[in-house]
């Protein structure tokens, strides 16, 4: 994903791969990731109304 993002023109298909790339590493899932990516979804869902 973060190769063909950097191949696109995409800005935002960019800034969303590389903060998915960065937390490949170390991800664990807990109560405060939840919330982050609730959060995140949420606030793309309005961006694209």
């Amino acid at each position: 994903m973060l190769v063909a993002a950097v191949k696109s023109e995409d800005a935002e298909l960019r800034e969303v791969a590389q903060l998915l790339y960065s937390h490949l590493d170390n991800f664990t899932y807990s109560s405060k990731t939840r919330k982050a990516l609730h959060k995140q979804k949420y606030k793309q869902l309005k961006r694209k109304r």
